[in-house]
């Protein structure tokens, strides 16, 4: 169990509590593409909020983007196009909202439709690769079922699963260990 890692992990959570951000654990991260400034409104849980964060990026922890474009021509023409992109920071995340909206004003002559836009939280260092919840098996070094007990919605009772929750959680798992940490919350899985 990586301490340091899952003890800023605690700050993460604590910036997105005092900066009032949207949290929910039933998506990596959620964007409205149709909102006006769209990465402004973005949504995520735990793993989500920290792909983002550049000490972790640092560390190897990203958010993978994946979206398809269908451009409609005038003349009846079609292209398709799948993007997959993994951003290292939320400055770079928000640049790709930002031009994923964009791309959807092209011209008169072309309407342009995105499509299927998914998030994916990876770990990739070394020989060590893992997306969604085997991404923090890696990174928190911890396992599958504390990751499961950490990072899953259905680990939550209903409107108990806030950013204060899961800081509670963690604390407990430093404290007590994985054993312990199971025990106590396997009730919840």
């Amino acid at each position: 169990m990586n301490i340091d890692r899952l003890t800023h992990l605690i700050t993460v959570l604590e910036n997105v509590i005092a900066a009032k951000k949207k949290f929910s654990l039933d998506h990596w991260v959620s964007v409205n593409l149709k909102e006006k400034n769209p990465a402004c409104g973005t949504t995520a849980c735990v793993m989500g909020y920290a792909a983002l964060d550049p000490n972790f990026n640092k560390m190897g922890l990203k958010l993978e983007i994946e979206y398809n474009i269908q451009s409609n021509f005038a003349n009846g023409d079609l292209c398709y196009a799948h993007i997959c992109k993994r951003v290292s920071s939320i400055n770079t995340f928000n640049k790709e909202i930002i031009r994923m909206t964009k791309i959807t004003k092209i011209s008169n002559d072309i309407t342009v439709n995105i499509s299927n836009p998914t998030f994916e939280v990876i770990y990739d260092i070394g020989k060590k690769y893992g997306e969604g919840y085997s991404a923090g098996v890696y990174f928190f070094d911890i396992y599958y079922e504390t990751a499961d007990l950490l990072f899953s919605p259905g680990a939550y009772s209903p409107n108990n699963s806030g950013p204060r929750r899961v800081i509670q959680r963690i604390q407990y798992l430093i404290t007590n260990g994985e054993d312990n940490f199971r025990k106590k919350y396997e009730q919840y899985a």
